[in-house]
């Protein structure tokens, strides 16, 4: 695992994101951003699930959020 973080500004590495290139991530130290080694699926599945449970969970608090600012918009009419 090569960190990449130090090669790239965040947002070079948004928009390469953006434009498509797979670049990893991980908190757990050192961290940082980094490209997959070659062949290794294991890690680009680890990343996957992290993105997935990042992604259940983001769309849970909005659907809260949501709900209750229905409830609180219904209740000034």
């Amino acid at each position: 695992m090569g960190v990449y973080e130090n090669l790239l500004p965040g947002k070079q590495i948004e928009a390469e994101r953006k434009a498509g290139k797979v670049i990893l991530s991980n908190t757990t130290p050192p961290g940082g951003y980094y490209l997959p080694a070659a062949g290794d699926t294991m890690e680009i599945r680890k990343f996957i699930r992290t993105l997935e449970n990042r992604g259940e969970n983001t769309l849970k608090a909005l659907e809260s959020a949501r709900d209750l600012l229905k409830e609180l918009e219904s209740d000034d009419c």
